[in-house]
């Protein structure tokens, strides 16, 4: 399963990707400052209120 979270650079955000990157899922983290990548976590620099973050490069990666 593909899990994406926001708000992943520390705290609860971080915690529940490494939970999902620990049981298997593929984990698509974000925040205002890029998360530390682990594996099967791939983090992204984004300000969700940021309508060019989220519509432009370079999170628009085809999740599916």
């Amino acid at each position: 399963m593909n899990v994406l979270i926001t708000g992943a650079a520390s705290g609860l955000g971080l915690s529940t990707a490494k939970m999902y990157s620990a049981n298997g899922h593929n984990v698509y983290s974000c925040d205002i400052i890029k998360p530390q990548e682990e594996n099967n976590i791939k983090s992204y620099k984004v300000d969700v209120t940021n309508t060019i973050d989220i519509n432009g490069e370079p999170f628009n990666t085809n999740i599916t």
